[in-house]
């Protein structure tokens, strides 16, 4: 189970990238059980939680009513997680809890905040050489501004 439950955390991580949301949702809803219920928190859990709540911030906007809820209150829950572990390891975490939570801010239409969010994941991506992250990080503030 633990196997196929990475399988899931990788695909929802590639169709995220490829710009495939509903699909990398697809995933993410076919890790979630497993994800849930394993006895220790690992390395890909943080990873689905991080890539599960951009994947909701990018569909938000182009769904009905009722879905942005969901999505809303997806990333909400996704952050709430994100900002726990940044609280208690900085260094690995803070870059991703910034940039779902600058993607939250720009859902809410805090451009401010969303703005000063997504510089902050970029430095702190970068402070903690989490390229990756950082690169990521680019792209999506990239797309807000545009």
């Amino acid at each position: 189970a633990l196997s196929e439950c990475w399988y899931y955390i990788r695909k929802l991580q590639a169709r995220f990238l490829a710009g495939e949301y509903r699909d990398a949702l697809q995933a993410a809803t076919r890790a979630q059980p497993m994800v849930e219920t394993a006895a220790l928190p690992l390395p890909e859990f943080i990873e689905y939680h991080f890539y599960a709540a951009l994947c909701h911030a990018a569909l938000h906007a182009a769904s009905s009513s009722e879905e942005r809820e969901h999505h809303f209150a997806s990333v909400t829950d996704h952050l709430a997680r994100l900002k726990t572990w940044a609280r208690h390891c900085p260094e690995n975490f803070a870059n991703r809890a910034a940039l779902v939570g600058a993607e939250l801010a720009r859902i809410e239409g805090r451009d401010g905040d969303a703005e000063r969010l997504y510089q902050q994941a970029i430095r702190s991506a970068h402070a903690s050489l989490f390229v990756h992250n950082e690169a990521l990080a680019c792209e999506v503030a990239a797309r807000f501004y545009a």
